[in-house]
């Protein structure tokens, strides 16, 4: 059972209501938050080690996991010691009667910290996958925008308390569609044509495994939040539970499993850097610039039949259908839009 928090509670938010009791956390609850914390925490001096033993140019995947199980440490430690947390009415729920005030709604604990978590984390996420795809900075830009609106659009409904809250959640749900459509469609697209580029068959089955698992992992958070900060049926002890449960796996399972594949991203990126490829800066490169192979200055890359000179950035696409056009970074041939051939924005 949850405990029902007065003034003199472990929850110090409920004297603004009138002493009125609020469903929230009790002791086996706050004892995952501080279990997941650790795991959080653990994984983070882990990674940083695993991290700056790797040569520099490896380690744009750890810094973004790294960053991750972090930033879900300083909401977990939050959430663990009692805070992050408002009292929210759950609309058409009442408890009483009480002396001199009637009827009272139903107060139930929100955690507004694990909302901040997931804005910032689901995010990182997401740009762990796609930079093993090399999707387009457009094509990133609007998956990622999904995502935050889907997290904002949770938090819209969970601290609602009124029936609205369903239309957040629908519309949630919705944002979720969207981003799983860019990420297994568009993402794996990019994905098989990066490997294409060194014949590394293996990065499209790495990108589509993890992309396969983390998504799946994700449709359990629209689940809880249904018996939980929608309706109020599960109890906040289950909220912890269940939340916790599956934050390990899409952070600390997930990061884990990054680090384990790091041999085939790392025999990727020394392939196309033995081709005169590198990973341009993300947020410098062109809206609809390929977040991988590009050139850098001096000489000419060749490609197929394709080469590309780096003294005017101009392609040549003789014999693989990919004509003069518009060149993504300094000295990569691309077709018109910025990608390349086979491949969707």
């Amino acid at each position: 059972m949850d405990q029902l928090s007065t003034t003199d509670g472990p929850t110090p938010f409920a004297q603004n209501y009138r002493g009125i009791p609020v469903r929230s956390i009790s002791q086996p609850g706050q004892i995952i938050y501080w279990v997941v914390f650790g795991l959080m925490a653990g994984s983070a001096l882990c990674f940083s080690v695993l991290v700056f033993l790797k040569p520099v140019a490896e380690r744009s995947h750890g810094y973004v996991t790294l960053l991750i199980v972090t930033i879900a440490s300083c909401a977990y430690y939050a959430m663990a010691s009692t805070g992050g947390q408002i009292a929210i009415s759950q609309y058409g729920q009442f408890q009483g009667p009480y002396p001199g005030t009637g009827i009272e709604p139903v107060l139930r604990s929100v955690y507004w910290a694990r909302y901040i978590d997931w804005f910032l984390t689901t995010p990182l996420l997401l740009l762990d996958l796609l930079l093993i795809a090399a999707v387009p900075f457009g094509t990133a830009l609007w998956i990622i925008t999904a995502d935050i609106l889907m997290i904002v659009t949770g938090m819209f409904g969970a601290l609602c308390s009124h029936k609205f809250k369903w239309g957040w959640y629908g519309a949630g749900c919705l944002f979720q569609v969207l981003l799983v459509y860019g990420v297994m469609v568009t993402g794996t697209a990019h994905a098989k044509a990066r490997g294409r580029v060194t014949g590394n068959a293996k990065l499209p089955m790495v990108y589509f495994g993890l992309s396969a698992y983390l998504l799946m992992v994700w449709w359990g958070y629209p689940i809880v939040w249904g018996f939980c900060e929608g309706s109020n049926y599960a109890s906040v002890n289950a909220e912890a539970t269940a939340y916790g449960g599956l934050d390990v796996a899409a952070k600390v399972v997930f990061g884990w499993m990054l680090f384990a594949l790091y041999p085939i991203l790392s025999r990727q990126n020394k392939d196309e850097y033995a081709r005169g490829a590198y990973l341009p800066p993300l947020l410098s490169a062109p809206i609809n610039a390929m977040l991988w192979p590009s050139r850098p200055q001096g000489g000419a890359h060749q490609k197929g039949a394709s080469t590309v000179d780096d003294t005017n950035g101009v392609g040549n696409g003789a014999g693989n259908g990919v004509g003069t056009g518009p060149v993504s970074g300094p000295g990569l041939a691309t077709s018109g839009n910025g990608a390349p051939a086979g491949t969707t924005v």
